[in-house]
């Protein structure tokens, strides 16, 4: 079970917070009331696909691996990082989780219950249009992953296109380029992808051949090289 925070830490968390600037809610003086902080251990499920949405979350700390199951394979969809808020549309509908959340690393989340959630934006309609936003975001990305896969997109570039979007949200910057010290496996690559563990391996091995990527230490690293490709098809 994950650890809950004492009552008398409310007051200080938001406050003492690390994405303050950053969070959808850092307007709302409620938000701190009605929410508990629960720390998650490394590789721990905070909830199923399918089960009944009865929570939001916002990533407080760590990384989250979300993945769909489907009756014939997994498929990974994102990972979700400080700042994302989990649930919100499931909660809005009034449906079940798509997909399921599992912690890759010690993680911070911070819980609000279904009924305190939409009595909060009913109350804050400044927090609502951030949720929208939020969600506007979200969509766009998995139209774009659409857009690949139905306009035929190589593998290879669609791989590029994943260390890119880790790099941009949680990549640490040094000489060698941008470091990804997050737990990611082939596994989860090839699951991102839709592809077998084997071919994805092929394809990392070509990418790190031609320069674009490397692996220090267990991590990978999006190379100069790799971040200017990125730059150079944003150009296009």
């Amino acid at each position: 079970m994950p650890k809950r925070s004492g009552a008398t830490a409310v007051a200080a968390r938001c406050t003492n917070c690390n994405i303050w600037d950053a969070c959808a809610f850092s307007s709302s003086p409620e938000f701190p009331a009605i929410a508990e902080e629960r720390y998650y251990s490394s590789g721990y499920t905070v909830y199923k696909q399918r089960q009944k949405a009865d929570y939001v979350y916002l990533v407080r700390e760590g990384w989250l691996e979300l993945s769909h199951h489907a009756s014939t394979a997994r498929s990974m969809t994102e990972l979700a990082g400080p700042g994302t808020i989990l649930g919100l549309v499931e909660v809005m509908t009034g449906t079940s989780f798509s997909v399921t959340a599992r912690t890759m690393g010690n993680s911070v989340l911070e819980v609000v219950g279904a009924p305190q959630f939409q009595a909060l934006l009913q109350e804050n309609p400044s927090i609502a249009l951030k949720m929208s936003i939020s969600l506007s975001r979200r969509l766009q990305k998995t139209m774009h992953s659409f857009y690949d896969m139905a306009g035929r997109v190589s593998a290879r570039r669609r791989l590029m296109r994943v260390f890119h979007e880790i790099a941009e949200s949680c990549g640490i910057p040094d000489r060698t380029g941008i470091r990804i010290e997050l737990p990611i496996t082939v596994q989860i690559l090839a699951d991102r992808l839709g592809c077998s563990r084997q071919y994805t391996s092929k394809l990392i091995g070509n990418l790190k051949q031609k320069g674009f990527i490397d692996r220090k230490n267990g991590w990978f690293v999006v190379t100069p090289k790799g971040l200017n490709l990125r730059r150079a098809n944003n150009g296009r």
